[in-house]
């Protein structure tokens, strides 16, 4: 079993830095404004208290992340900035992760905590805290899954706010990522509300990735989210070395019900130890 970790941790790894090489546009990384937001399905450490908390069982390393955004509106007015601090140290049988999100419209505190549950699988959950500056504080969970079809193939989905706190986006997520010959990065994510309509509550996207150089690469996205009625697209860049990678991206989000539009922008740092 140890040996089967071993080199299942290994390939996801790998998996990985492929990826990095790897809802609210302010909960999202650096690299998920890049891919719209989506990644459900993706290996992934420093996204995981944002996005999908089980990935993180299958490191063995500690990753320390920095990220400062900031949104532009069309209508007059000052932009908003946005900072992000994660935490993750995953070199035990339970992965951990804390972040920090402060801007303008309050503070979040997430914490995650994942596992192994078999050779190819893992499990997570994220408590969140939500204190928006305006109004009554929050806490909710989000329940994660992960599992390694194959050497290339990945498949997540996560539970978000199943408890249903009022305030809070309730939504069941599914996503998939297909890595072709360590050149391209097809990531697929489709989700609703399991109470509703799924013509009323449907969230979608796809994003791609491209290893442009040995060391840098090209993320595209777009998604739709016909529950809060908004749309999506992002364009990023990561440079990666062994211990630090550095990444920007651009996104733009559009109300489709009354056509505005925001645009977003971050830089962000990654160590891992």
């Amino acid at each position: 079993m140890n040996k089967n970790k071993s080199i299942i941790t290994l390939f996801i790894i790998t998996l990985t830095n492929i990826s990095y090489g790897a809802i609210d546009s302010f909960y999202q990384t650096t690299r998920m404004q890049s891919s719209a937001g989506v990644g459900i399905g993706a290996v992934l450490l420093d996204e995981a208290t944002l996005l999908n908390p089980a990935p993180m069982a299958f490191y063995q390393i500690g990753a320390i992340y920095y990220q400062q955004g900031k949104r532009s509106e069309n209508a007059l007015g000052a932009d908003e900035k946005d900072t992000l601090f994660i935490a993750s140290d995953s070199k035990g049988p339970v992965g951990g992760s804390v972040s920090y999100r402060s801007n303008d419209e309050g503070e979040d505190i997430n914490v995650s905590l994942a596992t192994p549950v078999a050779e190819k699988s893992a499990l997570g959950i994220t408590y969140r805290n939500n204190r928006p500056e305006n109004g009554k504080e929050r806490s909710s969970i989000d329940i994660g899954v992960s599992h390694a079809v194959t050497e290339f193939f990945t498949f997540g989905a996560v539970l978000r706010n199943p408890q249903r706190v009022e305030g809070l986006d309730t939504r069941v997520i599914m996503g998939s990522q297909f890595v072709y010959e360590e050149f391209i990065s097809l990531m697929i994510d489709f989700g609703t509300d399991w109470k509703d309509e799924l013509s009323e509550d449907l969230v979608y996207g796809g994003a791609v990735q491209f290893k442009t150089f040995s060391d840098i690469y090209l993320r595209l996205g777009a998604s739709r989210d016909k529950k809060l009625k908004l749309g999506q697209s992002g364009i990023g860049l990561s440079w990666v070395s062994p211990k630090i990678i550095i990444s920007l991206s651009a996104s733009n989000i559009e109300d489709i019900t009354t056509q505005e539009k925001s645009k977003n922008s971050s830089f962000a740092v990654s160590y891992k130890f």
